[in-house]
C-alpha cells in the first residue's frame, strides 16, 4: 500500500517537490530562462507543453512557441483555494496530479507511472469545463 499526499500548496513548495522528481518528457522546454521548469512534454497532437514556476506564479506554455499561455498566481490568498496537488508513492509506483482553476476551466498535470504492470509512463494534461462533462486529453508521446 502505498503512502499518500494531498494538500493544497503554494508554487515554491510545488517547485520544490516536482523539481525532486524528474517530470520532463520533451528535449524542448517552454519555460523562460527566469522560470524553473516543473514540467515539459511533446504531446501527441504535435505541441509542446511545459508548467514553469516564478516566484509565486505557476506559468502554463502551450503550443510550438511561448505564445499561447498564461499565469496562475499562488500565495496571494486570491487562487489558493483553486490549487491542488496530489501524489501518491509506492512499490513501483507513482501517481501525481496538479489540478488547478483557471478562466472557467479546470486544467489537470498528471503524471502515472505502475511499474507493477509495465514500464510505461502515462502523462499529460486534461482541460474540462465544470458542471458541462466536456473534457479534453492531451497526452504526452
Amino acid at each position: 500500500m502505498g503512502s499518500g499526499v494531498r494538500k493544497r500548496v503554494y508554487a515554491a513548495v510545488v517547485a520544490g517537490l516536482l523539481t525532486a522528481t524528474p517530470m520532463s518528457f520533451a528535449a524542448e522546454i517552454l519555460c523562460g530562462m527566469d522560470e524553473v521548469p516543473l514540467f515539459s512534454c511533446a504531446l501527441e497532437n504535435g505541441q509542446l507543453f511545459s508548467l514553469c514556476g516564478k516566484n509565486t506564479e505557476l506559468w502554463f506554455w502551450y503550443g510550438a512557441s511561448r505564445a499561447a499561455g498564461f499565469a496562475f498566481a499562488v500565495g496571494s490568498g486570491e487562487n489558493d483555494e483553486l490549487l491542488d496537488y496530489e501524489h501518491d508513492t509506492g512499490y513501483q509506483t507513482d501517481f501525481f496530479r496538479l489540478t488547478f482553476l483557471h478562466e472557467g476551466y479546470e486544467y489537470e498535470v498528471y503524471r502515472d507511472h505502475d511499474g507493477l504492470s509495465g514500464p510505461e509512463t502515462d502523462a499529460g494534461i486534461r482541460v474540462m469545463e465544470p458542471g458541462s462533462g466536456k473534457s479534453e486529453a492531451y497526452r504526452c508521446k
